[in-house]
């Protein structure tokens, strides 16, 4: 019950570089080693997040791990996670779209993965865009 609102950026992000949401909801990168089948619910527990920028809109990519993960209780925000997989994912959101001929993505906030708190900021304000549409329909 997200959605990153197409009006409006983010106060962090320079105009210049991104000057609004993607109009969709908010992605989840759910880290745990088990797959999740397309479409299951399943409780997260968020750890940080990643501004991309998508053909100038931000993308918002939360990086969480499945509550029921034996790393759960150890990781509590981005910095837990080790650094290789954290540059990992960052490095496939970068070429993911280069297979397909198009340019490398970027990203905003310098590229910083934020930590939770500042996610939690982020999902907070998605949740109200979310509940202002869906309140006008």
């Amino acid at each position: 019950q997200t959605w990153e609102d197409p009006a409006h950026g983010h106060p962090d992000i320079p105009v210049s570089v991104a000057s609004r949401g993607d109009n969709d909801p908010l992605d989840v990168v759910e880290l745990s080693n088990e797959p999740i089948a397309v479409g299951q619910l399943c409780e997260v527990k968020v750890l940080g997040c990643l501004a991309l920028i998508d053909e100038g809109e931000i993308d918002w990519k939360l990086l969480a791990i499945r509550a029921d993960d034996d790393r759960a209780s150890q990781w509590r925000n981005v910095h837990d996670i080790d650094k290789n997989t954290v540059e990992k994912v960052v490095h496939w959101f970068r070429y993911y779209k280069t297979a397909d001929g198009k340019p490398e993505n970027v990203f905003g906030l310098n590229g910083e993965v934020k930590d939770a708190k500042y996610t939690y900021d982020i999902i907070a304000k998605c949740h109200e865009n979310w509940s202002t549409i869906k309140n006008k329909h």
